[in-house]
C-alpha cells in the first residue's frame, strides 16, 4: 500500500527528532501531522510535547478540547487504513492527547483547519467541530512527492493557516520553493506570497523504506501576515500566472500577451514600478510583484 500511495517511510529517529525540533514546539501546542505512515515522526512529536511539565491553563486547552493540564496534542492524518489502525493499536496511552484520522490529507486538512475537535468512534470528517484557531497550531509531515504542489496550494488557501509548517519533500522541489531572484519561479512566487521559506537540511535516500530515487529535504515555512483584500490576493495570483507562463520571455512580452495591453503603456507602468521591461520574471521579488499587481489592476 505504501508504494502504491507513493509513501517512503522514515526510519531514522534522529531525522524525526530534527524535524520535530524545527517546529519549535511550546507548551500546549496542537500539532497536525499529515501522512503519519508508520509513526516514526508521530512518536517523536508525542515524546517532545510530553517532555513539558503540565500547565495549569495552556493556551489551547479550551479550544482543543484537551484537559486544562494538557501539555499539547497531536492529530495525525493517514490515508492507508491499515497503517492508521496499526498506529491506533501501537500508540497506547500516550502522555499527550493523540488522535489518528483515516482519510486523504488533501480533503481532510481544509476541514480540520476550519474546525476540529475530538471525533466520535466513527471518525467521520463531517463530524468535525471548531477547535484549531488560526496561527495557533503547527503542521508537519513527510509528504509523498506527487502531492507536494497540491498540498502547498491547499495550505495557501486555508483561511485558518498554521503558525509554522515543516515538511519533508523532494530536495529539488524544496530548492525551487525557496528560490529568490534571479532564480524566482512560479512555485516560489506562489508559496512565498504567504510564507517565508527555508530549506533546513537534506535527507539521504537511505533513511527511508522503500528508498526513493531522489534525495529529500526538510523545508520550514513561517506564515506571513498580509493585510490584503480577497481581490488583491486574486490579482496577485493572476499576475504570477501571466508572468511565469513563459519564463524565458521578458516581463514586458509576458504582460503584453497575458493582459492584452499595448507594450508602450506597459513600459511606462513598469518604469513607474522600477522594473526593467527587458528583464525576465525570475528577477522579480515577491514585494515587487505585489506592487506591480496593485498598479496594474487598480488602473
Amino acid at each position: 500500500m505504501g508504494r502504491r500511495l507513493g509513501q517512503h517511510f522514515l526510519r531514522n529517529k534522529e531525522v524525526a527528532k530534527k524535524i520535530t525540533d524545527a517546529l519549535e514546539l511550546s507548551q500546549g501546542d496542537a500539532v497536525l501531522e499529515v501522512g503519519a505512515g508508520r509513526g516514526a515522526l508521530t512518536r517523536e512529536l508525542i515524546a517532545s510535547l510530553a517532555s513539558f511539565p503540565p500547565e495549569a491553563d495552556p493556551p489551547l486547552a479550551e479550544a482543543s478540547g484537551a484537559s486544562k493540564t494538557s501539555k499539547g496534542r497531536v492529530v495525525a492524518i493517514e490515508k492507508d487504513g491499515r497503517l492508521a489502525e496499526s498506529l491506533r493499536t501501537k500508540i497506547k496511552d500516550p502522555e499527550v492527547p493523540f488522535e489518528i484520522i483515516e482519510g486523504d490529507m488533501l480533503k481532510v486538512l481544509p476541514e480540520l483547519a476550519k474546525s476540529y475537535k475530538a471525533l466520535p468512534a466513527g471518525r467521520q470528517v463531517k463530524a468535525i467541530k471548531p477547535c484549531l484557531p488560526a496561527g495557533r497550531y503547527k503542521l508537519v509531515g513527510n509528504i509523498p512527492y506527487y502531492l507536494t504542489g497540491r498540498l502547498f496550494r491547499i495550505i495557501g488557501e486555508l483561511e485558518r493557516k498554521p503558525k509554522t509548517v515543516v515538511l519533508m519533500i523532494q530536495k529539488e522541489v524544496a530548492e525551487r520553493v525557496s528560490a529568490s531572484p534571479p532564480k524566482m519561479n512560479l512555485l516560489a512566487a506562489s508559496v512565498q506570497f504567504w510564507a517565508d521559506t527555508e530549506v533546513l537540511f537534506s535527507v539521504s535516500q537511505k533513511e527511508f523504506v522503500p528508498q526513493p530515487k531522489v534525495e529529500s529535504a526538510v523545508i520550514k515555512l513561517k506564515i506571513k501576515k498580509r493585510e490584503l483584500t480577497e481581490k488583491q490576493i486574486k490579482n496577485y495570483y493572476s499576475l504570477v500566472k501571466i508572468l511565469f507562463k513563459q519564463p524565458r520571455k521578458t516581463i514586458l512580452n509576458n504582460l503584453s500577451a497575458g493582459l492584452e495591453k499595448p507594450k508602450k503603456e506597459l513600459t511606462c507602468l513598469l518604469g513607474e514600478t522600477g522594473i526593467d521591461p527587458s528583464a525576465r520574471p525570475q528577477n522579480l521579488g515577491i514585494n515587487l510583484i505585489i506592487k506591480l499587481a496593485q498598479m496594474l489592476y487598480n488602473r
